[in-house]
């Protein structure tokens, strides 16, 4: 005798439609795309916002989703971001303007600002090391 879903058990076609929804989401941030994207900030923030947007893990998307954005930031010469306690609310504001259909660039503005940050402080660091003469130590 088969159980029927409506008196027993999770309703499948709905989780099989979720899953469904959730490949063609993922087909967004696919090997494909990733290996003819440029290694631009730009292509790493987007990066950054599909891999947040599929969500494929209970826990940790946020975290896996900004080392996929520092590789990519890496691989194209850019010193990695990051989102220091502080810029957390900005943070979390950006992605839910942009899932809200309301552009990503309040998100894109906060990473830029990071980026910019670091590069400042990587450059500040070049210059300590340099002696009066500009001649490294």
């Amino acid at each position: 005798m088969p159980i029927s879903t409506a008196t027993f058990g999770p309703k499948w076609d709905a989780i099989a439609f979720r899953h469904r929804r959730r490949f063609r989401r993922s087909r967004e941030i696919s090997p494909g795309w990733l290996a003819t994207a440029p290694n631009l900030p730009d292509t790493a923030f987007t990066a950054h916002r599909r891999l947040v947007n599929i969500h494929p893990f209970n826990d940790g998307n946020g975290r896996t989703a900004r080392l996929l954005m520092n590789l990519i930031l890496i691989r194209g010469g850019y010193p990695p971001v990051a989102v220091r306690p502080e810029d957390r609310l900005e943070y979390i504001r950006g992605l839910q303007q942009e899932k809200a259909g309301q552009g990503a660039e309040g998100f894109n503005a906060l990473l830029y600002k990071r980026l910019d940050a670091t590069l400042e402080e990587y450059l500040s660091a070049l210059q300590e090391a340099q002696t009066p003469e500009g001649k490294p130590r």
